[in-house]
């Protein structure tokens, strides 16, 4: 009985002593707060959530849940928001013929919505930087004739 009491009190010991020495441990990760500065800026700065949503309950108004109209709404958002960062994403590695194609789809695909009307504006901001060229075909390039790639 002497032996199990002695046992149990080292074993509290041995916590009480060793939990504040594993505190005081160095957290073997590094966060990358230059990275969560970004996430955060690009979430609180440039989302276009809100402008969907707005339009969303605005426009399309309020649907029972798991109706062929909350799924089309969905749908309708997910694809806004897909092309939305596909346009950003070309105008982030510099490819402004890209984004500008992108948001002409944006405005002709989603008109009278804040979207749309963002994206005129960003067609403006491309229209006038030039791009790398990443779809620029040189002059001298002659592209086969759809008769004449099937041969």
């Amino acid at each position: 009985m002497k032996i199990h009491r002695t046992f149990a009190l080292t074993a509290v010991i041995a916590v009480l002593v060793g939990l504040p020495l594993a505190a005081d441990w160095p957290v073997t990760e590094k966060l990358d707060l230059d990275a969560v500065f970004r996430i955060k800026e690009e979430g609180l700065q440039r989302s276009k959530v809100m402008e969907i949503e707005s339009y969303l309950t605005d426009v399309y108004g309020p649907r029972h849940t798991n109706s062929p109209e909350i799924k089309e709404a969905a749908e309708y958002a997910q694809k806004a928001m897909r092309e939305w960062n596909v346009a950003e994403f070309y105008v982030q590695s510099k490819h402004y013929g890209a984004a500008r194609i992108y948001y002409e789809n944006i405005a002709k695909t989603y008109p009278d919505t804040p979207v749309a009307k963002e994206a005129l504006a960003k067609i403006g901001e491309v229209t006038s930087v030039p791009s790398v060229g990443f779809f620029k075909v040189p002059p001298t390039v002659i592209l086969p004739t759809p008769a004449l790639a099937r041969r």
